[in-house]
């Protein structure tokens, strides 16, 4: 699960939960294996313009 705020409580420490209110996502991987990884950029079937999804992976 990503990292979320509260936006109620915006000074409060971030917790893991499921990330609708930005578009920033991290994720984070404690003890990494060795080998490949699959990323998947998914939706909450909100209608997509042009049936696409803008995003940047760093």
């Amino acid at each position: 699960m990503p990292w979320i705020l509260d936006v109620a409580s915006p000074t409060a420490g971030a917790t893991t939960g499921d990330n609708v209110v930005d578009n920033v996502e991290k994720i984070e991987i404690n003890a990494p294996e060795a080998g490949d990884y699959i990323v998947r950029v998914s939706h909450k079937g909100q209608l997509l313009v042009n049936d696409s999804q803008v995003f940047s992976l760093v």
